[in-house]
């Protein structure tokens, strides 16, 4: 099955090519159009009778565009038994300009990229978008086209285009643009900064003032052990948290805003210090306040 979307004068039209790939004849398919927030589908189509290996094309037309953030799926429905169930629901790609979402993730991790992420020399990024005649992924960093280092298969998902570049340490910026004759279907910018030390950047407490429960949330620039101290303004510790071994990138710790005996910390101003330490034991800290209101 494919699902796509265009913006017609009329609204949007879906069009969906189903095909029979069962072993024998399905009398009984019907195609539901559904919006991701809406609990009952946009339409149910029955469709005709299909024969092994046959292919029916459904168009549904003055379809009202849907917001970004809501999505549109079609799923075939048949009372006959079906070796790969999970093939029959979809979404619908919107040949929409800068509708189409365009994956970043890390390589060799395969973890969403994210802006503000740390990238190290010995790591890459990976590209992705709809697999769709005649489209092209574009990339510029700071500015500058650069091509794939390689190509790599993800089948059935798209292929996936690996990024290795050869930058300075600082921050920078990539583009990754899906394009089809001249019409950028979708794009997503990042920032990111390249650092071979170890770091601990953008630290914060949320929520801030400390009411009930709050997160340490900050970004590792390598995989290291964590630990949080958290101090009176006269420097006593009043409590520790950790270690903890965490991935680079995003990092959170929760802290209930009790001291090491669970007794409620009264309300004023205290001190945190962030510790990580990678396995070379070097050391990258991070000095704050936490202003505790209950």
């Amino acid at each position: 099955m494919r699902a796509e979307g265009r913006d017609q004068d009329g609204g949007l039209t879906v069009k969906v090519s189903v095909r029979n790939r069962s072993d024998r004849t399905v009398n009984d398919a019907v195609l539901y159009l559904e919006q991701s927030n809406l609990s009952a589908p946009l339409r149910q189509i029955p469709l005709p009778v299909l024969q092994r290996g046959q292919t029916h094309t459904v168009f549904v037309d003055s379809l009202a565009l849907p917001s970004r953030n809501v999505h549109l799926f079609a799923e075939v429905f048949s009372g006959q038994p079906d070796a790969d169930p999970e093939d029959n629901r979809l979404p619908v790609i919107l040949l929409i300009e800068g509708r189409l979402p365009v994956k970043i993730d890390l390589w060799p991790e395969g973890s969403p990229f994210i802006s503000g992420d740390p990238l190290r020399s010995e790591q890459g990024l990976l590209v992705s978008a709809a697999d769709l005649l005649n489209a092209n992924i574009e990339v510029r960093i700071n500015g500058r086209v650069v091509m794939p280092d390689s190509t790599i298969d993800a089948y059935p998902a798209p292929s996936r285009l690996l990024f290795r570049p050869s930058l300075a340490p600082g921050t920078h910026q990539i583009e990754a643009q899906l394009v089809r004759n001249d019409q950028r279907l979708g794009s997503t910018i990042l920032s990111f900064y390249v650092d071979d030390a170890l770091r601990v950047r953008n630290a914060l407490l949320f929520p801030h003032p400390v009411h009930q429960e709050t997160h340490f949330t900050y970004v590792l620039s390598h995989e290291a052990l964590v630990e949080i101290e958290i101090f009176s303004l006269s420097g006593h510790s009043v409590r520790r948290l950790g270690p903890f071994e965490q991935q680079a990138g995003f990092a959170q710790v929760s802290w209930d805003g009790r001291d090491g005996g669970g007794k409620r910390l009264a309300n004023g101003t205290y001190l945190y210090r962030i510790i990580a330490t990678n396995d070379l034991k070097n050391e990258a800290a991070f000095r704050g306040a936490a202003l505790i209101a209950r």
